[in-house]
């Protein structure tokens, strides 16, 4: 979400015309996605995120302020990712097990294909699963399979953290 969104930024600041360059000052408001992606319910919001070594945490202090749970995978010695994807998709499985039919709504933020089985299965379970994530990182068989597909370049402005000055 994060990274793809500098890269989108950097688009359409005119940084980059391929994508490749990053706005690494473009940052995203925690609340605003809640609110686009929660559609006026009451959700429970989970941020996973991996975390380079040394780094702390105080970048997901916003986050926290927010409401979100923050899960932060350490990264290896060498500064690689790995086991985020897989963390989130072990834990909406676990929460998912044994809910009932009032509590069948799961919304990923994320356009990776990775995510494609979890979202396969949670439908054939009878879950209603929206799949939010940005047009040019979207996975098209992610979003076809999904019950509903939240473009979020379509609220890019919404989603800007802009700091205030007091």
């Amino acid at each position: 979400m994060w990274i793809e969104g500098q890269r989108l930024s950097a688009i359409k600041k005119g940084y980059a015309d391929t994508g490749i360059v990053f706005d690494t000052q473009w940052v995203y408001d925690f609340e605003a996605l809640l609110y686009v992606v929660a559609d006026g319910e009451y959700v429970r919001a989970k941020l996973y995120a991996s975390e380079a070594p040394g780094s702390g945490r105080q970048m997901w202090g916003m986050a926290e302020k927010s409401r979100y749970a923050v899960e932060l995978i350490p990264r290896s010695a060498a500064n690689k990712e790995k086991a985020v994807d897989t963390k989130m998709i072990w834990d909406v499985a676990w929460d998912m097990k044994g809910r009932s039919p009032n509590h069948n709504k799961v919304t990923i933020v994320a356009g990776d294909k990775d995510f494609l089985p979890a979202v396969e299965g949670l439908r054939e379970a009878g879950f209603f699963v929206t799949v939010a994530s940005w047009e040019h990182s979207a996975s098209g068989q992610l979003k076809r399979r999904a019950s509903r597909f939240i473009c979020l370049d379509d609220f890019f402005h919404a989603l800007t953290y802009y700091k205030t000055t007091s």
